[in-house]
């Protein structure tokens, strides 16, 4: 029997293929809510109202910010000075590797030219003497302590006892300060509010660098700027900061621990915390391109 001819002598069957060629109709949605859903255009006001106002919350805001910018001073030195370098410890935490001598001398003769009370270099044991002979052959006064962990946190801890002074200078190995630079740093303290100053900081570039080391410190040059930016920014304004700096800043003995966690203590404490930009108070710094 051929095909049509068994469809046309089985109705039920005929009734099946009926049925399943019907196409299902979809469920319709309520009209109260199709009535509530935003249409396209509402859409699209919703997005453009959204992106104005992200647009106009990051353009506004650095606006303000380069005002503020531009317009921050630094506090000059006075005349007869409450604070001078005989008040001042200039601490050194360093793990200086053989191949950073050069960085770590030129650190060494800067902090030597603005005339502190004291210098205290903090290593690890392993190099103990490389270091001491290094510290000495500059200047035999320069105190070189070790301790048996390379952590900054520890390094601190082992050199705040040793502290007579009122104020303490806390530097990386890498800095260069400029000859002039320690009356404009201790301006500030004249206000007794404050507690601790952090400087301008800028890239010492360094010859000799391939194209991708270029390229790297290019991006940590950016950085720094950017800091720069942002602390005398918001310094002016609120009188506050995101970060106090440890590659350079001076202050009263503190316990120890990261930027951040010492940033916020003296805010919490009630403190102030004052920034320095001009061109004397301009401190260099090596970025590693490792």
């Amino acid at each position: 029997m051929a095909p049509m001819d068994m469809i046309q002598a089985s109705p039920s069957v005929a009734v099946a293929l009926a049925q399943q060629s019907t196409p299902l109709s979809s469920p319709s949605l309520p009209s109260s809510l199709i009535q509530t859903m935003p249409s396209n255009s509402q859409i699209a006001f919703i997005a453009s109202i959204a992106f104005i106002m992200l647009w106009l919350y990051r353009y506004v805001r650095l606006i303000v910010n380069y005002a503020s910018s531009w317009t921050f001073r630094s506090i000059p030195p006075p005349e007869n000075p409450t604070y001078t370098s005989d008040y001042v410890t200039v601490i050194i935490l360093t793990i200086c590797g053989e191949d950073q001598h050069d960085n770590f001398k030129l650190c060494l003769r800067s902090c030597l030219v603005i005339k502190p009370y004291e210098i205290l270099v903090i290593i690890i044991d392993r190099n103990l003497v490389r270091i001491t002979e290094l510290a000495h052959s500059i200047d035999a006064r320069i105190q070189v302590i070790a301790i048996s962990v390379a952590n900054k946190r520890e390094q601190i801890c082992e050199a705040i006892p040793r502290i007579t002074t009122p104020l303490t200078l806390i530097a990386d190995d890498d800095i260069e300060l400029p000859p002039k630079s320690l009356p404009h740093i201790l301006a500030p303290f004249e206000d007794l509010e404050v507690s601790a100053v952090s400087t301008c900081q800028r890239i010492r570039r360094r010859p000799g660098l391939g194209i991708l080391r270029r390229i790297v410190e290019y991006l940590g040059e950016g950085y720094i700027e950017r800091r720069n930016f942002e602390i005398s920014a918001t310094s002016h304004m609120d009188s506050k900061i995101s970060c106090l700096s440890s590659r350079l800043a001076r202050g009263k003995p503190l316990n120890a621990d990261d930027d951040n966690f010492v940033t916020r203590l003296l805010f919490a404490k009630g403190w102030a915390i004052r920034i320095q930009m001009c061109k004397e108070a301009e401190v260099l710094t090596t970025l590693e391109c490792n």
